[in-house]
């Protein structure tokens, strides 16, 4: 659980022994936990203090873990998935069985995958299949980049990212259609990828609007809006968080540092590079350029790794 703080205790300090793995892909952070009997706890108090708000998705590969959220307590055989919100209490329990547990872990924000927080907190609490389909994808990706990462070049993982994050949104969306969550609309959600995917297109283009959106879609401009309303999210917010999305790729992309931060956000609808900033720093916590120097910093340090090893 590097997501956010959490407390941790051991049930036996003194044999405890345990091992973390990391890698932060930008704004999805990758965790590996294997350990022997302990608990983490993530309090009200801890959530006042700080609060990333964050959705994790957890994949126990081995051992019996325990998680409880919600006053609902879920026991993960392996080879299951659980997704839990940093945002409300929790605690974790390793190694239940008193074997030594394996899990893998993928946080980021819920506003990247594209689903209203209301229709992600009823995916919360409920334990899913990692075995296959889409579950098993995600888990062979998440691994991979856990034991290979600095095999990678950084543009290589700034793609990847965005793999990860698309991935987990097919995810979720299926399991609501299909698994835990009964009150949802197929149709209707299939008609809102449609809509996503024809906004991705358009990104670049500085004439996209809630406006063309409609007109391209053959629907009126308030049944858009209606469908947005359902994802708690505005059209024009949803455009502008997908162009900022882009704009972050590309600034870490070494493929592209020869360009500046205006051409960048030019490239991707943006036509005042104040306003972008401004933009940015409110999304992201940080400035265009402090970004990419900071990606810059972790490219030279991967390629020395490298050198090492």
């Amino acid at each position: 659980m590097v997501a956010a703080p959490v407390r941790v205790t051991a049930d036996d300090p003194v044999a405890f022994h345990g091992e973390l793995g990391i890698v932060n892909l930008g704004i999805v952070n990758i965790s590996s936990v294997e350990a022997s009997p302990c608990q983490g706890y993530r309090t009200q108090q801890m959530i006042r203090q700080a609060d990333p708000e964050m959705l994790v998705l957890t994949f126990n590969s081995g051992g019996k873990c325990v998680i409880t959220q919600d006053r609902e307590e879920n026991v993960l055989k392996p080879d299951d998935l659980f997704i839990y919100h940093t945002s409300r209490p929790c605690r974790v329990q390793l190694a239940a069985g008193g074997d030594a547990t394996r899990s893998l872990s993928v946080a980021l924000s819920s506003s990247s995958l594209s689903i209203s927080a209301r229709k992600l907190a009823s995916l919360t609490g409920v334990p899913l299949s990692g075995r296959c389909g889409i579950g098993a994808l995600i888990v062979g990706l998440v691994t991979e980049l856990i034991a290979s990462n600095r095999r990678y070049r950084t543009s290589d993982l700034v793609r990847l990212e965005g793999v990860l994050i698309d991935l987990i949104a097919i995810f979720a969306a299926r399991e609501l259609e299909t698994g835990a969550v009964r009150e949802y609309n197929s149709y209707e959600h299939t008609f809102l990828l449609r809509i996503h995917t024809f906004i991705r297109e358009h990104l670049a283009d500085p004439e996209l609007s809630p406006e063309m959106v409609a007109a391209a879609n053959g629907i009126s401009i308030r049944s858009l809006h209606r469908l947005f309303r359902s994802q708690d999210v505005t059209v024009a917010g949803w455009i502008r968080a997908r162009r900022l999305e882009r704009c972050r790729r590309d600034l870490a992309d070494p493929a592209y540092y020869g360009e500046s931060i205006g051409v960048i956000a030019a490239r991707w609808g943006f036509t005042s590079a104040s306003h972008f900033a401004n933009l940015f720093r409110k999304a992201y916590g940080v400035s265009p350029r402090d970004h990419r120097h900071q990606s810059r910093i972790d490219c030279a340090n991967r390629i020395v790794l490298g050198v090492s090893d």
